[in-house]
């Protein structure tokens, strides 16, 4: 929610959007109201229609003190056809909408501090999406070469949504940003070239190169829809709807970056048959219960486990002390605990089953294994194999409620065949009488080939079935390499979700 910090204004939005806002709120949104001349240069400006817009960003840009650059689009027409044809299609071209060019628009003003949109899509992944929302920060120039002009080459933006926006596209040109002393917040943008008009009679065609870029000093409130500011200013108009001004008004962080330019109106309250009325009333009407919070539950419906690689127990102790679903828990099984002798930890009404150290020595590797079980549970067995040169870590738990509890952590590089052995070693064969669990990252992808010829041998072996999804992934990096198996079927196994670790937490219910 972007009002997180400021609970007071995001209670009036609520209201705002419910059509139930008080006479204070109505009075405090009447307070926001300024003149032109006092809204902040940092802030971007909101409107209903592309004409308020368009003369917005013009008075705007002429307020910014830097020298202005046109930067033209570079058009070239292809195919068969005469001179003046290709001409004529030129110059029609120019004239075109944005809408009819790709998005693409023959002449942009750029000015040094003005703030502008990306109009399409550059790299979802990098968030370089359509409408986002930068500073102009440098204008990189180049020589033309057929003439003794000077060309736009590229330019830098700097987003305002925060670094991770072009993280990727800055990471690439790392080193070139360093040898001409650009700033590391400053993302390039290239230019884009695009098919934008297609002679149907003829076999002329003509691309355009240009930055997918528009002045964004202001913007249509529909258009701001997805975007966060730390600063608006609304340009209110009579009869403006509901749904707009929550829209207009939900874009800022906080109440104190809110402008409200002309008068502010209370909006007409919605009809009781209105489609968001009914949704909202539908939504009110539904229990909200969380989607894990079956997990919570004390209730005699068996043994329940959950399993993690916490990535170091000495740094996420606490975060797994906070979590209501792993204390509700029968069985905790951890690895990659990096845990050293001397560690201890306290789970209430917990015990310490058994562990492996993630060394021979007081140094933390990326190693080792624990199991914790409730106290009130008897304990038959344990054993601990760390093999520390193959980087293979098991730890058996023979309880005498004939459960068998497996956890293992085997490090990247291994084959199937290196756990196989480890698991010979340890659980064999043997102990058909158990409901035996193995839950552990594998560092298998169980998706793959590879995946699903490890499954068939734990199941050909150690009768030992895979019980979670492999479509479902178990790292923040698309893999399933963490996975429990069973001996029999289990009431319920799937995934949880984590915080702190790269890998997402197992549960399941015998």
């Amino acid at each position: 929610m972007r009002q997180k910090d400021d609970q007071p204004y995001a209670n009036l939005l609520n209201n705002m959007a419910s059509g139930k806002m008080t006479d204070e709120e109505v009075t405090f949104m009447q307070s926001k109201q300024v003149q032109w001349k006092d809204v902040p240069y940092e802030a971007t400006l909101l409107y209903f229609s592309n004409k308020e817009v368009d003369l917005a960003n013009t008075i705007r840009l002429n307020e910014i003190p830097s020298e202005v650059l046109q930067c033209y689009a570079i058009d070239s027409v292809t195919g068969v056809g005469s001179i003046k044809a290709k001409s004529q299609l030129m110059n029609r071209c120019k004239t075109l909408p944005r809408n009819a060019t790709g998005n693409l628009s023959y002449l942009v003003h750029l000015k040094l501090g003005a703030k502008y949109m990306l109009t399409y899509n550059l790299n979802t992944g990098d968030k370089l999406v359509n409408g986002s929302v930068g500073v102009l920060r440098h204008v990189e120039t180049c020589r033309l070469k057929k003439s003794d002009g000077i060309g736009i080459k590229r330019i830098w933006l700097e987003f305002m949504d925060g670094p991770k926006v072009g993280f990727e596209t800055r990471s690439a040109v790392h080193r070139y940003m360093i040898e001409n002393k650009i700033n590391h917040k400053w993302t390039p943008i290239e230019r884009q070239a695009k098919i934008i008009h297609e002679k149907k009679t003829t076999s002329l065609s003509v691309t355009r190169r240009q930055f997918p870029v528009i002045v964004a000093e202001a913007m249509t409130i529909h258009k701001s829809q997805g975007c966060t500011f730390d600063s608006v200013a609304i340009g209110m108009r009579k009869g403006m709807s509901q749904s707009l001004q929550y829209v207009a008004c939900s874009r800022v962080t906080k109440a104190n970056g809110l402008y409200i330019l002309n008068e502010y109106k209370k909006p007409a309250t919605l009809n009781t048959n209105d489609p968001i009325v009914v949704e909202l009333q539908r939504l009110e009407s539904i229990a909200k219960e969380p989607m894990f919070s079956f997990l919570h539950s004390q209730d005699n419906c068996g043994y329940q486990f959950i399993y993690h690689n916490v990535q170091s127990l000495n740094a996420h102790y606490k975060d797994i002390l906070a979590d209501r679903s792993f204390m509700a828990s029968d069985f905790l099984l951890f690895a990659e605990t990096w845990s050293i002798t001397g560690d201890e930890y306290e789970f209430p009404d917990f015990q310490l089953g058994v562990e492996t150290f993630s060394s021979l020595n007081r140094t933390r590797q990326h190693n080792g294994v624990a199991i914790y079980i409730k106290k009130h549970i008897p304990v038959i067995k344990r054993m601990a194999y760390p093999d520390y040169e193959k980087g293979i870590h098991l730890a058996v738990l023979y309880l005498q409620n004939r459960v068998r509890l497996i956890v293992l952590y085997s490090k990247p590089g291994n084959s199937c065949d290196d756990i196989v052995e480890a698991l010979n070693n340890t659980i064999g064969v043997d102990y058909q009488e158990y409901i035996s669990i193995l839950a552990g990252d594998f560092n298998i992808n169980m998706s793959t080939e590879d995946g699903k010829e490890f499954c068939e041998i734990l199941r050909e072996v150690y009768w030992l079935h895979l019980k979670t999804n492999p479509a479902h992934w178990t790292t923040r990096g698309g893999t399933t390499i963490d996975a429990v198996f069973a001996s029999q079927d289990l009431k319920c196994c799937g995934v949880y979700e984590s915080t702190f670790s790269y890998h997402i937490p197992l549960y399941g219910r015998l």
